[in-house]
């Protein structure tokens, strides 16, 4: 996202509370040059905010550890979508020699500082090869990391499902995503960007939370027929307004 992007965003919600700043949508953060001085300037302008990142830790080297230590960032997931080398090489594209000792050397240096960071690791359960990985997996990082998360893996489009699913979506109903062209849309499962309803360059954040109004009601009531990319997602069936985690 260009600078001059971010500023607005950022001027845009300064009058909401208990903001949220989740630093990444369709991206690996951790590309971005500019992410430190991004944290910093929110922590400046929203002292109250929260800045969360996710990441799949496979460019996270000493030097950038550090620096997002001591940049004021509140929490990282980590996205390890498995123990065994076999699995995350077939899940991620990643090395285990690579990923692995990132985190725990992340991990590590936030100990050291204090612990300012809350660091997660995450797995989707469904990629393991089977419960023993799970198993293993928890067991390793639940003694270096301060939350093991286990999601489930969803449909989403270009995807489709043979029947919508009939359940409500909390997603939406507090979430605003902003890509890094501006383009504002309903999910950040909407790869495709088919719910947009404006861009933060010409509109106010304000103005296009309300455009989102009608699809956050249908939503809240369960209505996921023809309704893009809702209706090809299966995300939180028969949790309706808890989260998709354990």
């Amino acid at each position: 996202m260009s600078w001059d992007l971010f500023e607005k965003v950022l001027a845009d919600s300064r009058h909401w509370e208990g903001l949220v700043y989740r630093l990444y949508l369709l991206n690996e953060p951790l590309t971005d040059p500019m992410l430190t001085k991004r944290i910093a300037v929110v922590k400046v302008r929203q002292p109250k905010a929260a800045v969360e990142l996710h990441s799949n830790a496979s460019l996270l080297n000493e030097d950038l550890a550090e620096r997002l230590v001591g940049s004021g960032l509140d929490t990282i997931r980590f996205s390890v979508d498995g123990f065994a080398q076999g699995t995350l090489r077939r899940a991620r594209g990643l090395r285990k020699r690579t990923v692995y000792p990132n985190i725990l050397r992340f991990a590590q240096l936030n100990r050291r500082a204090g612990s300012p960071v809350k660091v997660v690791v995450r797995m989707i359960r469904q990629l393991a090869r089977d419960s023993d990985e799970l198993a293993e997996y928890r067991e390793f990082w639940e003694r270096r990391v301060d939350e093991v998360v286990f999601t489930d893996l969803y449909s989403c489009p270009p995807h489709r499902l043979a029947e919508p699913v009939l359940a409500p979506c909390p997603k939406p109903q507090h979430e605003m995503f902003v890509r890094a062209d501006g383009s504002v849309i309903l999910c950040c499962w909407d790869w495709l960007g088919v719910s947009c309803v404006g861009n933060a360059r010409e509109y106010s954040l304000e103005v296009l939370w309300h455009r989102l109004f009608p699809c956050r009601q249908r939503l809240r009531a369960g209505n996921r027929t023809s309704m893009q990319p809702c209706s090809a997602c299966h995300a939180y069936a028969g949790v309706a307004g808890q989260t998709s985690e354990s």
